[in-house]
């Protein structure tokens, strides 16, 4: 309260055994927090650390293999709407990617055997942006190619950076068999499916 404040500044400036006095923690030991060696703050190296523990001891890519051999079980199928590869991850991958997991793990507790879609999207001017800021390059000095070049090499290293940080989530997934909308195998069945659009008369 303020008038504490006033009163300990007008005691201080008359008594210093006084000022002592009411600057001692004599309610510290009333509050009775729990007793526990868990520290309240993590340096980054202490996150990461704790994150790639976590990652060992829960296993939970091996729940995910075991239950996907389980073919008795009716299949749950979800794919993942793709996020950006242009950056480390944020709170929306974290809403988004956690909603999904909790999904996934409502149909396995069901009797479901689960599939979980992962992917990127790999394409796109956002990615070609942070790929020229990262480089601070010029995108008059180089052309559309090069450009490309170095999009892909920026989104192929922030799909290895997010995904390392969604396993250490323990989101459940086929992580090895992620789909990248780079991938040529990707990109012709776009073309294939393109075109058998184009052979219904789905364009005008």
């Amino acid at each position: 309260m303020i008038w504490v404040t006033v009163l300990k500044h007008i005691l201080c400036r008359k008594s210093l055994p006084v000022c002592r006095k009411f600057s001692t923690k004599k309610y510290s030991h009333t509050v009775h927090l729990p007793k526990t060696s868990f520290p309240q703050r993590f340096k980054r190296k202490s996150k990461v650390a704790l994150g790639l523990e976590n990652q060992r001891q829960s296993s939970e890519q091996e729940l995910y293999n075991w239950q996907a051999q389980k073919e008795d079980r009716k299949l749950f199928i979800l794919h993942d709407g793709p996020p950006y590869a242009n950056g480390d991850i944020h709170i929306g991958h974290a809403v988004n990617k956690i909603l999904k997991d909790i999904t996934n793990r409502y149909k396995l507790l069901s009797g479901h055997r689960i599939h979980f879609v992962s992917g990127w999207d790999c394409h796109g001017l956002p990615i070609e942006q942070k790929a020229l800021q990262a480089g601070k390059t010029d995108f008059r000095q180089l052309s559309p190619s090069e450009i490309r070049v170095k999009a892909k090499a920026f989104a192929e290293d922030a799909v290895r950076r997010q995904m390392t940080a969604f396993k250490q989530w323990g989101i459940l997934a086929d992580w090895d068999n992620s789909y990248l909308t780079f991938d040529k195998n990707y990109e012709a069945a776009q073309l294939e499916i393109f075109y058998r659009l184009y052979e219904k008369n789905c364009f005008s």
